[in-house]
């Protein structure tokens, strides 16, 4: 059975990207700025080149230059996203990508799991990742103290797995930028990502910048909500934010974090203000925050804003919706954004598995994670968990055996029932009916014994993965089974289920043609 993905506490820590990519979203700009948000380019050239000659290349063009610029409800626009889905193999990965985020989910090309696990594949491509090393290592004998290039590099050692290299490549940024806004919050989201908080809030406060920059207060104020402590630097973020003197661009993720800290702190009105001030001008960042607020503290703000960049609140905005093969694509191209990052790779797994049962694409989705975290055992158990529901069961064995293999692993109730559950699962799939059985009711009892909410719902949940692979094992007349099912009920919060329930029926009526 598979574990659950559990919310956290989100907070506004830095997002990291390349180089080019972070300097394209703007937020490596001075934040001393007199206009409160930028202009967008016009992208009325591209039309007219598009509009003159239809081609794959002026497609494209337009594309990014309308995404870019939120122009992404032009009719123009729509014609071009149109031309290159029509075109077969002939366009690239990112094309169609483009091409599918202006169009949406309505396009039947939008839940195609073959295109999202292609898309998957290109933005995290060994091949690819080895040959942007390469060139970045050609550069710097040209330019051997760039701190730019060695946090680039450090990112693709991260997005292979190689720690110990990122984390070389990392110091040597340090060395000859340490005190440089983009160094800084890759450092400390480096260092977040492995587990060092104290090392990340070291690096934030390192040279005295964050005492004037609020991209870096922002991050130093999130990572010491994270330690469980608070900033010495609010009152003064709240200067900056109300001096005027910064651009709303500039404060966004400043005036979202500290919005966060006033939240928890209990002052509601403190908060609102900020985060009203946050949605003057946002980033992905701060709208992702805000997005997570108002889901238990409703805010009422409009959160269908043109900002780049945005993957975490569209996925989350179709997953809440219902619209689930959206939410995977949206999740797929968050992914591709970060992915290096567990929080992308759980929620994108979730969606697929719980939700479009689509189990090669959640599949590739937990490669990705295992790449950069191998001996996870989130990911180690639902990757053999999905090898067996998509019936590749010596790979669901060998990564069952890995997780097995682990000497530290969580003692919630989650674990002790999904672990017997999982195996319990590969058992069936592997003919061994009687043996998986007895797997499947140890998970039912020991969640049953817990008599807590979370152990209902483990309970119903493993019973109807049990009672799903006696239907399709044919042991036993499918009449009877469905007898037992019928008397689990899930609740009206428990979409999961529900959906687990209309699989189950669906499986019955096989059975009975």
């Amino acid at each position: 059975m598979n574990l659950p993905y559990k919310p956290k506490e989100r907070r506004v820590v830095p997002n990291w990207r390349y180089y080019e990519n972070t300097l394209a979203a703007g937020e490596l700009d001075g934040w001393k700025v007199s206009k409160l948000v930028r202009d967008p380019y016009s992208i009325e050239d591209y039309k007219e080149l598009w509009q003159g000659h239809h081609s794959l290349y002026r497609a494209g063009d337009l594309l990014s230059a309308a995404i870019t610029n939120g122009r992404e409800n032009d009719e123009s626009v729509k014609d071009a996203a149109n031309y290159i889905l029509d075109q077969g193999n002939a366009p690239t990965q990112t094309m169609l990508h483009s091409a599918l985020r202006i169009l949406g989910s309505e396009n039947k090309e939008a839940t195609s799991s073959k295109v999202e696990i292609n898309r998957l594949r290109e933005c995290t491509a060994v091949n690819d990742i080895y040959s942007f090393i390469h060139t970045i290592r050609m550069r710097l004998h040209l330019m051997p103290y760039n701190p730019f290039l060695y946090v680039d590099l450090s990112r693709a050692y991260l997005l292979l797995g190689q720690t110990g290299k990122a984390e070389d490549a990392m110091k040597k940024a340090l060395h000859f930028g340490a005190d440089n806004r983009f160094v800084a919050r890759s450092a400390a989201r480096f260092y977040l990502h492995m587990s060092d908080r104290e090392r990340a809030h070291e690096l934030i406060r390192a040279k005295g910048a964050v005492a004037v920059d609020p991209w870096l207060m922002a991050a130093e104020i999130s990572i010491n909500m994270l330690m469980g402590k608070t900033s010495s630097y609010i009152k003064k973020g709240r200067a900056i934010i109300d001096s005027g003197n910064c651009s709303p661009f500039g404060y966004t993720e400043l005036a979202s974090s500290i919005g966060t800290q006033e939240l928890y702190a209990g002052s509601n009105r403190n908060s609102n203000k900020l985060f009203r001030k946050a949605m003057i001008a946002p980033n992905d960042n701060s709208l992702a925050q805000i997005q997570w607020v108002n889901s238990f503290d409703p805010l009422k703000f409009d959160l269908n804003v043109q900002v780049n960049n945005d993957y975490e609140v569209r996925t989350f905005d179709a997953w809440i919706q219902g619209r689930y093969d959206e939410a995977a694509h949206e999740a797929v191209s968050w992914i591709c954004d970060m992915p290096f990052s567990h929080k992308p790779i759980s929620i994108g797994y979730t969606i697929c598995s719980n939700f479009t049962h689509d189990f090669a694409l959640a599949s590739a989705i937990l490669d990705v994670g295992l790449r950069t975290d191998e001996s996870n055992p989130f990911l180690l158990n639902n990757k053999a968990y999905c090898a067996a529901r998509d019936n590749q069961i010596e790979v669901a064995k060998e990564t069952f055996e890995k997780l097995q293999a682990i000497s530290c692993l969580d003692n919630s109730l989650s674990w002790k029932v999904c672990v017997p559950a999982t195996e319990g699962l590969i058992l069936y799939r592997d003919g061994k009916h009687q043996e998986g059985a007895v797997k499947y009711q140890e998970a039912i009892t020991i969640a049953q014994q817990a008599d807590t909410e979370e152990g209902k719902f483990l309970s119903r949940k493993a019973k109807l993965n049990y009672c799903r692979e006696r239907l399709i094992a044919g042991d036993e007349s499918p009449v009877k089974v469905m007898e037992e099912v019928s008397e689990i009920i899930p609740e009206e919060k428990e979409a999961e289920l529900k959906i687990l329930l209309n699989e189950i029926k669906s499986e019955f009526k096989k059975q009975m043609k």
